[in-house]
C-alpha cells in the first residue's frame, strides 16, 4: 500500500516510474564496478514516530536502484525535491557518480550543492577504454579530470583518452620502482610516447582534446622534447608539468644520443627557455612564489587547478588570443567537475603536491611571443659594406697586379 501511494506521489512530482521495476538480472556496467546502486537493506523503513512520510517513502522507491534512473525522469521534478534526494542519499552513504551526472545535467543549481565529484578506483576490473565513457560528455555539462597510472593500461588505452570530449585536466603518473622496473614497464606496459601524441594530433580535427588545458607527466621515460612540438597543436593546452622524464628533466641516464644531450643542456641552461612554442622553467632554479600566483600553478590538486582556471578564463573569453580556444567548456565559471583516479594500487605518491619535496620538476607554459629570426646576411650590416667599397674601390685583379708587379 505504501509503495502504491509513493508511486502516486512520484506521478505528482512528474517522475516516470514505469522503468523502476526490479531487475531480474543486474548487469554491472562500468559505473557500478566500484560503487553500488542499491540502498542499504532496511534503511529508514521506519522512524521514531512510526511509519515514514510519503515523501520519504517515494524517495526510497525512486532510489532503491539508481542504475534505473535517467535524466529524462527528472525533467518535471522541482529542484527542491532533487536536493532532498541528494541530501538523503548522503545520509546512507549512497551518493554515486551516476546520480551526480544526472543532477548535473538536469539542474543548473546543482553546481552550488555539489560542484565536484571524485571517484578513485584501485586495481581496475576492466580495461581503461571501458572506464573512459564514465567521464565523457560531448555537451560539456561537466568538466572531466583524469589521473591514470599507465601501469594499468597499454598504448591503445592511452590513445583512447582523446575520446573524452570534455577532458580538461590529465595526469599520467607512473610509480618509480627503479631502473630495471622502468625497463620492464617500457617493454610491457603503456607509456606516453611520441606515437601516442601523434595519434592524439590526428584526432584533434575530429573534435578530440579541444578543452584539455593542463597536462602533468611523471616517470615517463620515452618522451623527448619533440613531444612539445606535437602538443602545441592542442588548441586549449596552456600548462605542461613534468617530473622525472629522463629525456627532458635532469635525472635522466648519462648515455643518450648527442642530439638529445644538446637538447637537454639547452633546457637546463636558461630560465624561460623557448622551445617548440613553449617557455620552459625548472622549479629547481625558479622561486616557487612565481608559480603559486594565478590559476595555472603547476603543483597542487589537479582538480582544483582546473576549477580555478575555468573561473579565471570564463570572464576573459571575449579577449583576443593568438590561438583559437574552445569556449563551450569555459563559458561558465560555475561548471561542475568530476575527477576520476585510476591507480594500480592504493599506494600512491603525489609528485605534484604543494608540500612535495620533489623539485626536479619542469614547467612549460605556452609561449605566445613571436620568435625572433636572424636577419639575412646581405642585410646584416649594409652600412659597413658600403663604406669599405667607397674607401677601397679596387678589385682583386688590381691587388694581385700590385703584389706581383
Amino acid at each position: 500500500m505504501a509503495e502504491e501511494i509513493s508511486h502516486s506521489l512520484l506521478d505528482l512530482y512528474g517522475v516516470s516510474h514505469s522503468s523502476l521495476e526490479p531487475q531480474n538480472s543486474f548487469g554491472r556496467g562500468a559505473h557500478w564496478l566500484h560503487e553500488s546502486p542499491f540502498l542499504p537493506v532496511g534503511w529508514e523503513t521506519t522512524n521514531a514516530s512510526g511509519t515514514a512520510s510519503l515523501k520519504h517513502t517515494a524517495m526510497r522507491v525512486l532510489m532503491k536502484d539508481q542504475s534505473l534512473l535517467r535524466s529524462e525522469m527528472f525533467e518535471n521534478v522541482p529542484w527542491l525535491v532533487a536536493k532532498f534526494i541528494w541530501e538523503k542519499v548522503y545520509e546512507c552513504k549512497k551518493r554515486t557518480l551516476w546520480l551526480w551526472k544526472i543532477f548535473a545535467i538536469s539542474y543548473p543549481q546543482f553546481c552550488h550543492e555539489a560542484p565536484t565529484y571524485t571517484l578513485m578506483a584501485c586495481r581496475p576490473k576492466q580495461p581503461l577504454n571501458q572506464y573512459l565513457e564514465l567521464m565523457n560528455n560531448k555537451d560539456c555539462a561537466w568538466g572531466a579530470v583524469l589521473i591514470v597510472d599507465p601501469g594499468i593500461t597499454d598504448v591503445s588505452g592511452l590513445v583512447a583518452i582523446a575520446n573524452i570530449k570534455n577532458l580538461m585536466g590529465l595526469e599520467i603518473s607512473a610509480h618509480n620502482r627503479g631502473r630495471l622496473y622502468a625497463e620492464y614497464q617500457d617493454a610491457h606496459q603503456g607509456n606516453l610516447e611520441e606515437s601516442v601524441a601523434r595519434s592524439w594530433m590526428d584526432m584533434v580535427p575530429n573534435g578530440c582534446l579541444q578543452h584539455l588545458r593542463i597536462l602533468r607527466l611523471a616517470h615517463q621515460h620515452r618522451i623527448t622534447p619533440n613531444i612539445l612540438w606535437m602538443l602545441r597543436k592542442l588548441p586549449a593546452l596552456e600548462l605542461i608539468v613534468m617530473y622525472d622524464c629522463p629525456n627532458i628533466t635532469q635525472d635522466g641516464p648519462k648515455s643518450r644520443p648527442p642530439e638529445s644531450k644538446r637538447r637537454k643542456r639547452e633546457i637546463q641552461s636558461s630560465h624561460g627557455l623557448r622551445i617548440h612554442g613553449w617557455r620552459g622553467f625548472s622549479l629547481d632554479r625558479v622561486p616557487m612564489e612565481i608559480y603559486t600566483e594565478g590559476s595555472l600553478r603547476p603543483l597542487g590538486s589537479l582538480l582544483e587547478m582546473c576549477r580555478a582556471d575555468v573561473r579565471e578564463s570564463a570572464g576573459s573569453l571575449s579577449s583576443p588570443t593568438d590561438h583559437d580556444q574552445p569556449k563551450s567548456c569555459t563559458s561558465s565559471a560555475k561548471l561542475p567537475f568530476m575527477s576520476f583516479e585510476l591507480r594500480e594500487n592504493e599506494k600512491y605518491c603525489d609528485y605534484f603536491a604543494l608540500e612535495s619535496e620533489h623539485r626536479s620538476i619542469y614547467v612549460f607554459r605556452r609561449d605566445n611571443q613571436p620568435s625572433l629570426t636572424r636577419a639575412p646576411a646581405a642585410e646584416a650590416a649594409p652600412g659597413n659594406r658600403q663604406k669599405r667599397r667607397k674607401g677601397d674601390p679596387r678589385d682583386l685583379s688590381d691587388v694581385l697586379g700590385e703584389f706581383l708587379g
